[in-house]
């Protein structure tokens, strides 16, 4: 099996950086969100999430670095502009 070489980063590598975060809706739906990683802080993120599109107006969650690191290996969470941390960050 051929396996891809991921570096590692540190969480605070992610801070400040453009996310497009896909979460799945009740009825089922995909639906994806543009935001900002804001913050990181005793194993957890804090992401906003744009409610707009001039990225003014949003609503702040907080994640834990596993559900980071799970989104990213599943393909749900990308980091925008940046191909050196796109898909690569684990602390697993």
């Amino acid at each position: 099996m051929l396996r891809r070489n991921k570096p590692k980063y540190k969480a605070s590598d992610l801070v400040g950086k453009a996310i497009i975060h896909t979460w799945t809706l009740e009825n089922g739906e995909n639906k994806e969100y543009e935001g900002e990683i804001r913050g990181f802080e005793d194993g957890v993120f804090k992401v906003v999430y744009w409610d707009d599109k001039e990225k003014k107006e949003g609503n702040e969650f907080e994640l834990t670095e596993r559900e980071i690191n799970i989104d990213i290996q599943e393909g749900n969470l990308f980091i925008k502009d940046t191909t050196n941390l796109d898909h690569c960050y684990s602390t697993f």
